[in-house]
């Protein structure tokens, strides 16, 4: 690929992508990635993906908010209980911040142990089951106290139809009860837990690791706003956390992982390194708003290895689109059909849309999309979705021309 190959690249995904939630961003590099090589494609809630080389085919590939589905549900359940996530690492050599657990009604016991350990602090829930939950920084016990008073707090917008995208379709953890405070708020059980962490400094790195091997990593300088990073030019200096991260938390396949390092310009060893966060997603929306072409050639990776690994049949790689479409499972067919010509219109894609019968009985509407391959997955994730469109399909099914 040349440059102007990747500038265009960049140009079509910067327009597709710049208004889509971060939490949809690895999906759609992966549907992208999915489409370019002829793999057909069911598109189920919550970004639930499962392609096949056509429609005949038994064997499927499978991804969820982009997480390969090689990857076992118990090893993304133990990834999103930061107890368990710490035992683990600990276990097997991984060095973490000093930190520990707290139910909400150990308030003496919080005391003692920040008196021990001291400030800086991170708080953060015990169970990580939203995009990137990294906590945040406390100093002294005004701050300490306020910020357990608000992540106790339940967001309740992530129980609304149109938050629903944030939520995971998997390694979901039951919640205790909930209680009511005098305020009238929703609360977390008293016995729900948050974690306390020892604040590292450091230069922050953020690794991508796909199937045990560091595919990328960046760096967020200190004092710059979040999601805001500079990559790194020897990705290979952090291999070895890769392969020890990976080894411990095993039966996941891609990784996310924030280290603090006292030198990025020197190859890591086995004990140079704290890691203060892991996630299954690899987050690229941080990757492709600095260089789309890594966050594409980083995904492109993942899909050809796991369709690869899946036996799946497929093509060579195309950028320009056919579509047959049938979206499945319809309240309102008519209205379906007409919020998405009204999405259309709006300009934030480039797209062509050829209608077939409406099926009121059964709910479903066909339909032929004609368009670029950034265009094109970024409008089925955002339907499939349910972005911003109050009729949404149970399924939509996606064969190539």
């Amino acid at each position: 690929m040349n440059f102007i190959d990747k500038f265009f690249y960049a140009k079509r995904s910067k327009k597709a992508y710049s208004k889509l939630p971060a939490e949809l961003i690895d999906g759609a590099l992966v549907t992208e990635g999915l489409l370019e090589r002829g793999v057909d494609l069911q598109f189920l809630p919550r970004q639930m993906i499962v392609g096949r080389s056509d429609r005949k085919s038994t064997k499927t590939v499978g991804f969820t908010h982009g997480v390969p589905g090689s990857s076992t549900l118990a090893g993304v359940t133990f990834l999103a209980d930061r107890r368990v996530r710490r035992a683990l690492l600990q276990k097997h050599g991984v060095d973490v911040p000093e930190g520990a657990t707290f139910s909400y009604q150990s308030k003496l016991d919080v005391v003692k142990y920040v008196r021990r350990i001291g400030y800086p602090l991170v708080v953060k829930e015990a169970m990580a089951q939203t995009l990137g939950e990294n906590g945040t920084i406390v100093k002294n016990l005004n701050e300490l106290e306020a910020e357990i008073g608000r992540i106790r707090v339940v967001d309740e917008s992530f129980f609304n139809s149109e938050s629903d995208y944030k939520n995971a379709a998997y390694a979901i953890t039951g919640l205790l009860p909930t209680v009511q405070s005098e305020s009238g708020a929703e609360l977390k059980n008293e016995r729900h837990r948050f974690l306390l962490e020892k604040h590292e400094t450091g230069y922050l790195v953020r690794l991508i690791v796909i199937h045990g091997r560091v595919m990328y990593a960046m760096h967020r300088p200190s004092g710059a706003v979040q999601h805001i990073y500079t990559p790194l030019k020897k990705p290979e200096y952090f291999e070895v956390v890769g392969q020890q991260v990976m080894n411990a938390l095993a039966g996941i396949n891609t990784l996310c992982i924030d280290i603090v390092v006292k030198d990025i310009d020197k190859e890591v060893s086995g004990k140079d390194y704290i890691v203060v966060e892991v996630n299954e997603r690899l987050h690229l929306h941080d990757v492709i708003t600095i260089h789309p072409w890594d966050a594409k050639q980083i995904t492109n990776r993942l899909v050809v290895s796991e369709l690869n690994a899946g036996g799946i049949n497929y093509k060579n790689v195309k950028s320009s689109l056919e579509l047959n479409c049938l979206a499945k499972g319809l309240v309102d067919p008519n209205e379906f059909k007409a919020q998405m010509i009204e999405f259309i219109k709006g300009g934030d894609i480039e797209a062509v849309v050829q209608w077939g019968e409406i099926e009121m009985v059964k709910g479903e509407v066909g339909f032929e999309l004609k368009g670029g391959v950034c265009d094109l997955s970024y409008l089925l994730n955002v339907v499939s979705a349910g972005l911003n469109m109050p009729v949404r399909p149970m399924s939509i099914d996606v064969s190539q021309s």
